[in-house]
């Protein structure tokens, strides 16, 4: 096995309208351009994706959306992420 460091630091955001805050919080990443990427409808019905595209809009970030998460998800959908990512100029590694 090869030596090698492992490093993840992670910021977690919780709380009462915590989502409002996306926008500030990919900001402060440098992030010009985020994938939103969301399952069924509840997301939709419940006013999370208009919480979280409202706060992103207000930042001046971008963003792009695929439906469709799912547990496991078929390879199709991940090569269809992948695509969309470089449809829209994300910066795909590897």
């Amino acid at each position: 096995m090869n030596n090698f460091t492992y490093y993840t630091p992670t910021k977690v955001v919780f709380g009462r309208k915590a989502e409002e805050q996306v926008g500030a919080l990919v900001k402060e990443q440098s992030c010009k351009k985020v994938l939103i990427h969301y399952g069924g409808g509840s997301a939709k019905r419940s006013g999370l994706l208009d919480h979280l595209t409202a706060s992103l809009d207000k930042a001046g970030i971008d963003y792009v959306m695929l439906g469709g998460v799912v547990p496991n998800p078929r390879l199709s959908l991940v090569r269809r992420g992948i695509e969309l990512c470089r449809r829209e100029a994300f910066l795909i590694t590897g």
